[in-house]
C-alpha cells in the first residue's frame, strides 16, 4: 500500500512538472524519472516503450498513457511477463491528489496479456516492494478499471483451479480501506476453459458477469454478494464466501429459476456432461446447487445440484429413440470432487412418453467410477423401441409390445464395458406380446414371439417363451436361477426346464457372411448353463434329417451336449452322445453313437460323404448297425478341418452292395470279371478308422456265391490307394478269366472252394493306378499254410481229431445265394 502512495506521489510530481514545464520537459526529464521510480517501487522489472501525456483540457482530470508496457513476474511460473499491454492508460484527479485523496479515476488496459498465478511460493503478481515501516495504511480507490480486448490466465495451484479467457470488455471498481477492499465487477468474457482438479466447467462459452466482491482480513477472505452470472444465456444467481489461506475454503451457492436444458448441460462439469453425452435434451429446467468445502493439494470441495424438469424431450444421438412430455425431479451430489466413488444421483420421473411408449418411476445411480444403477417403476413400449434401445444392427423388431413392472439394479464396470459379476437383481414381471421382426445374418424371420416371465430376488420363472421363425417354432418353459449373474460376461446363471421344437433347421442359424478374416472363435458357445429336457420333432442339418430327437441338453457356456440322445432317422434309430465344444482355435463336434438299421446310402448322402470322395453314397448300399465314433474340427467359419478329422466305425452292413467302387472296378478289367463292378453281399463286418486324411481298412471279406474278396489297405483323401486283395473265384469264373492258363506264371493258387485265389497289390491314383500280383501276400499265405500243416502233423502224432475251423456259414451267411 505504501508503494502505491509513493507511486501516487511520483505521479503528482509528474503532473506538477507537466503544468510548470510543459510537454518538452516531460519528454526529456520526467519520463526517465517516472520509469526509474516505478522500477524502484516495484519488486519486478518494468519496461515501457513510450510515455505520453493525455489531453490537458480535462484539467483537473489528467492522464498518462504507457505504450507497449511489460511488467515481469514477481516469481517465475509462466516464464513470461505477468503483464504485456499495447496500451495502459492512467487517469487521476489532480486536485484530489493534492488533498491526499488517493483516487485513480480510471485505468484502462488495451490488448493485453495478463497472467496471474498463486503458487506454494507466493503470487506472481505480488509486484510491490515490501514496506517494513510502521506508517498507518492509507485508503485508495480505482473508480474504473477497464480491460479491453485482453487475455486473462489465472491458476491457483493449491486448489487446482485455473481460468483461461478472452475479455472483450470488463469494468472494475475498486475501493480499498485499511479493513477491506470492495470490488464491483461488470463485464463480458469468453471462457476458453475453467477447470477444477482437471475437470472442465466452461469450454468457449460466453460469460457475462455482474458482481460485488468484498475482500476481508488482509485479502484472505472473499465474500461474493448476490451476483448475476449469465453463461450463454443461462442466468445464474451466485453468492458465497471463499477463504484463501493455508487451508482454503469455498462456500458458493448458485441457482437458476428457469432456463433451456440444452443450455444448462454444457456449463456443468465434464463428469456430469458425460452422463448425457449420447443424448439431446430439451425442456425448461430449474437447478439449485453449491460448491462447498476445503480446497487443497489433497482435499476437494463438494458439488451438488437439485433439479426439476418440465415438459422435457430426450432424443438419442445414436438411434431414433425419443421421449416427450418428460416431467422429472431429483438431485446430484458429489461429496468430493476428487473422488467420484462417493458421487450419486437420484430422481423421479413422473412420466415420460413417446406415442404409446411411456416410462415412470424412481432411479438411483451411486459411485460414478463403477456405477450402481437402480430402477423401480413401470416401462411400456413398442417392440420397435426395444430394438432401437438394443442398438443392434442385426435385430430389427417391427411390431409387438413389451412391458416391465418392477425393480432392478446392477453395477456397471466402465473399464471392461460390462455388467459386474453377481450384481444384477430384478423383482417384477416382464411381458412381450405378438413381437415380429427380422434378424439378419443368419437370416431369421420372426413371425411371432410371446414372453411372460416373473422374477423374484434370485430366480426368474419362464411361464411362457414361444417363438415361430422361418419354418420352425420353439417353446421354452422353466426357470432361470442365479439371476444376479445374468448379465455378466462370466455368468453363472442357469436355465432349467423343457424345450420343444418343431421342424428345427440348424442351417438357419449358420451365418452366410463368409468372413474369412476371422481368426479366433467365440469361446462362449452359449452365455448360460443349460439343463433342458429336449424334444425335437423334425430336425434338419445340411442334408441330414431326423424325425424325432429326445434327450437332455446341457451347456456349461463353452460346451453344448446331449449325452443320451435317442434319434429316429435314416429309416433306423440311434442312441448317441453328442457334444459341441471349443478346442483351441477350433470348434469340436464329438459323436459317439450306437446305430441300428440305418440306410447307409442315406447316411453317406446326408452327411456329405463325411467330407471325402473315395467311398460315397453312390458306391454303397445296405442296412447299417454298430458303433460310430467321430471327432470333427471346424474353423471360425464352420469349415471342417480335414487334417484333424478322426472317425472310427465298428459296423455291420446287411443286404449290402459295393457299386462301382474304384478298386474293384479297376480289378474287373484286370481279371476280366464284370461281376466286380457290382458286388452284393448279405453281411459285411469291419472296423474302419479315418485320421491324417486317410481311410484305414483292416482285412475284410466281401463276397457272393460267385466270388469272394479279402481286402485291406489305405485310401487317402487325395485319392491315393494302397490295397492288398485276395480274390477268390469259383471254377467257372476262373475259366472265364483264363486263370488256369496263368496259374503257373502268376501268383494264383488253388483254394479250398473249388476255385483259384489271386493275390493282387493295387497302388496309385485312378489316373495312374498300378495293379500287380502281390508276392508278399502270397508268401505270407504260404507261411501260414506251412504253420498249419505243422500243427496238423503234431495233432496226428498225438492222436487228436482234426478240427474243422472252416465256418459253416461260409457260403450261407457271407455270400448271397
Amino acid at each position: 500500500m505504501k508503494a502505491f502512495i509513493k507511486i501516487s506521489a511520483v505521479l503528482l510530481l509528474v503532473l506538477i512538472a507537466l503544468i510548470l514545464g510543459g510537454g518538452i520537459y516531460f519528454s526529456k526529464q520526467v519520463k526517465p524519472l517516472l520509469i526509474k521510480e516505478l522500477n524502484e517501487q516495484l519488486d519486478v522489472k518494468v519496461e515501457v516503450e513510450e510515455v505520453e501525456l493525455t489531453s490537458l483540457f480535462n484539467f483537473p482530470r489528467l492522464g498518462i498513457q504507457f505504450k507497449n508496457v511489460t511488467i515481469h513476474e514477481a516469481i517465475e511460473y509462466y516464464e513470461q511477463p505477468m503483464l504485456e499491454a499495447q496500451e495502459l492508460n492512467l487517469y487521476v484527479d489532480f486536485l484530489k491528489l493534492l488533498r491526499r485523496e488517493y483516487v485513480i479515476d480510471a485505468v484502462s488496459v488495451y490488448k493485453g496479456q495478463i497472467r496471474l498465478a498463486d503458487t506454494e511460493n507466493g503470487s506472481n503478481y505480488d509486484i510491490f516492494v515490501n514496506d517494513t515501516s510502521d506508517s498507518d495504511p492509507v485508503s485508495f480507490a480505482i473508480n474504473d478499471l477497464d480491460l479491453i480486448g485482453c487475455q486473462l490466465s489465472y491458476k491457483h495451484l493449491g486448489s487446482e483451479f485455473s481460468l483461461a479467457s478472452d475479455i472483450s470488455n470488463a469494468s472494475v471498481e475498486i475501493i480499498s480501506t485499511a479493513e477491506s477492499t470492495n470490488i464491483n465487477l461488470k463485464g463480458s468474457l469468453v471462457a476458453d476453459s475453467i477447470t477444477q482438479s482437471g475437470d472442465r466447467y466452461l469450454k468457449g462459452q460466453t460469460l457475462d458477469l455482474k458482481t460485488e466482491i468484498f475482500l476481508r482480513e488482509n485479502f484472505k477472505k472473499v465474500v461474493v454478494s448476490p451476483s448475476e452470472l449469465v453463461v450463454d444465456g443461462v442466468k445464474l444467481a451466485v453468492d458465497g464466501v471463499i477463504t484463501l489461506d493455508d487451508i482454503s475454503y469455498i462456500d458458493l451457492n448458485f441457482n437458476n429459476k428457469e432456463s433451456e436444458l440444452n443450455k444448462i448441460i454444457p456449463i456443468l462439469p465434464d463428469y456430469v456432461q458425460d452422463l448425457f453425452a449420447h443424448l439431446d435434451m430439451e425442456g425448461l429446467a430449474e437447478i439449485k446447487g453449491y460448491f462447498k468445502g476445503e480446497i487443497g493439494e489433497n482435499t476437494y470441495p463438494s458439488f451438488g445440484i437439485e433439479y426439476r424438469l418440465d415438459d422435457g424431450t430426450l432424443q438419442s444421438k445414436t438411434d431414433e429413440l425419443t421421449l416427450n412430455n418428460i416431467k422429472a425431479q431429483g438431485e446430484l451430489s458429489i461429496p468430493s470432487l476428487g473422488n467420484m466413488t462417493s458421487a450419486w444421483v437420484k430422481g423421479k420421473i413422473d412420466r415420460a412418453s413417446s406415442g404409446s411408449d411411456y416410462i415412470s418411476g424412481k432411479f438411483w445411480v451411486e459411485n460414478f467410477e463403477h456405477p450402481l444403477i437402480k430402477w423401480d417403476g413401470k416401462v411400456s413400449f413398442k417392440a420397435s423401441t426395444l430394438s432401437t434401445l438394443m442398438a443392434s444392427e442385426r435385430l430389427k423388431l417391427q411390431s409387438g409390445d413389451v412391458s416391465m413392472i418392477g425393480m432392478f439394479e446392477l453395477r456397471y464396470n466402465p473399464d471392461k464395458q460390462e455388467v459386474s459379476q453377481n450384481s444384477f437383481k430384478y423383482i417384477g414381471e416382464v411381458r412381450g406380446r405378438n413381437i415380429q421382426g427380422k434378424y439378419e445374418d443368419p437370416d431369421l424371420d420372426i413371425h411371432q414371439l410371446n414372453i411372460h416371465m416373473l422374477a423374484t430376488d434370485r430366480q426368474i420363472v419362464i411361464k411362457q417363451c414361444e417363438m415361430a421363425f422361418n419354418e420352425s417354432d420353439i417353446s421354452l418353459r422353466g426357470y432361470i436361477r442365479n439371476t444376479n449373474d445374468l448379465f455378466s460376461t462370466r455368468s453363472k446363471s442357469e436355465i432349467t426346464g423343457s424345450l420343444e421344437a418343431n421342424n428345427l433347421n440348424i442351417n438357419n442359424f449358420i451365418s452366410s457372411s463368409g468372413d474369412s478374416s476371422k481368426s479366433e472363435i467365440d469361446k462362449i458357445l452359449f452365455p448360460y448353463k443349460l439343463i433342458l429336457d429336449t424334444k425335437i420333432n423334425g430336425l434338419t442339418f445340411n442334408d441330414f434329417t431326423a424325425n424325432n430327437i429326445k434327450g437332455t441338453l446341457y451347456s456349461n457356456r463353452r460346451e453344448l451336449k446331449i449325452p443320451n440322445a435317442n434319434i429316429d432317422a435314416l429309416e433306423g434309430s440311434a442312441n448317441a452322445s453328442i457334444k459341441f465344444t471349443t478346442l483351441g482355435n477350433y470348434y469340436l463336434l464329438d459323436i459317439n453313437s450306437k446305430i441300428n438299421g440305418m440306410n447307409i446310402t442315406h447316411l453317406f448322402r446326408d452327411f456329405n460323404n463325411f467330407e471325402q470322395n473315395e467311398i460315397t453314397a453312390d458306391h454303397i448300399s445296405g442296412k447299417l448297425s454298430g458303433t460310430l465314433l467321430a471327432k470333427v474340427m471346424f474353423d471360425s467359419d464352420f469349415e471342417p478341418a480335414l487334417d484333424k478329422l478322426y472317425a472310427k466305425a465298428d459296423v455291420e452292413i446287411l443286404e449290402g452292395a459295393l457299386i462301382g467302387y474304384e478298386p474293384l472296378k479297376e480289378l474287373s478289367t484286370f481279371v476280366e470279371v464284370s461281376e466286380l463292378e457290382n458286388v452284393k453281399f448279405s453281411k459285411l463286418s469291419n472296423t474302419i478308422e479315418i485320421f491324417d486324411q486317410t481311410i484305414f481298412i483292416p482285412k475284410m471279406y466281401i463276397g457272393n456265391s460267385a466270388l469272394s474278396i479279402e481286402l485291406e489297405g489305405t485310401h487317402t483323401f487325395e485319392n491315393y490307394m494302397d490295397y492288398h486283395l485276395n480274390i477268390n473265384l469259383i471254377e467257372i469264373l476262373a475259366q472265364k478269366s483264363n486263370w488256369f492258363a496263368k496259374k503257373k506264371l502268376q501268383r494264383i493258387e488253388d483254394n479250398a472252394h473249388g476255385g483259384l485265389t489271386a493275390y493282387v497289390h493295387m497302388e496309385g491314383t485312378p489316373d495312374n493306378l498300378k495293379i500287380t500280383y502281390d508276392k508278399l501276400s502270397m508268401k505270407k499265405v504260404v507261411n501260414e499254410e506251412l504253420q498249419e500243416e505243422k500243427r496238423e502233423f503234431i495233432r496226428v502224432l498225438k492222436g487228436q481229431e482234426q478240427e474243422d475251423d472252416t465256418p459253416d456259414s461260409y457260403y450261407e451267411d457271407i455270400w448271397d445265394e
